[in-house]
């Protein structure tokens, strides 16, 4: 397919998916992969993934460098101008020693190929260099799985609000490109 899809997504497991920061020019596909990876069954969204706010929120953490603003990764294939996955970290609101990860999304053509892994390791290694050892990093995860395996724990009996610390999680120092 043109667009950098596969339209079997079982014909491959694992594929090396180049990972980078988000640039100006690719939130519209940002919002497009936040929204079709968290569209429910019934085809509506929640709030949270109303196209304006993200369109404002993903402009605003590519031009805004502020010390709060949030730090947006994309995956895209190798010869391919199509974004299949994104996550982002920030300093979190309720502790001055931590962070919080958020906005993790594969397109549904994509998933089960590890790019979801690949995009966490990433992060994780850019939270590792941005914050010191011992720094708490929290994630609401609707697949907890995903993060116990690099360490994380479920946090004040939620066992979707994960936690874990700078320096205590398996973390690999994976290649990110304009890192």
């Amino acid at each position: 397919m043109p667009d950098g899809s596969i339209s079997n997504p079982a014909r491959r497991r694992s594929v090396a998916v180049p990972i980078r920061r988000l640039s100006a020019s690719e939130v519209r596909q940002a919002v497009d992969v936040l929204q079709a990876a968290h569209r429910q069954t019934d085809g509506s969204l929640s709030d949270r993934f109303d196209t304006a706010r993200l369109f404002d929120h993903l402009y605003d953490s590519v031009f805004a460098q502020s010390a709060g603003q949030a730090r947006f990764f994309v995956a895209r294939p190798l010869f391919s101008s199509t974004i299949v996955g994104m996550f982002a970290y920030r300093p979190t609101w309720c502790s001055a020693h931590g962070w919080e990860l958020a906005y993790l999304a594969v397109h549904p053509d994509w998933q089960g190929r590890g790019i979801g892994a690949d995009l966490i390791q990433v992060v994780l290694a850019a939270v590792a260099e941005e914050g010191k050892a011992g720094d708490f990093i929290f994630v609401r995860a609707a697949r907890p799985a995903s993060f116990q395996r690099f360490g994380f724990s479920p946090c004040m009996g939620d066992p979707h609000l994960m936690v874990g610390k700078v320096g205590a999680l398996a973390v690999a120092k994976p290649v990110a490109e304009g890192v």
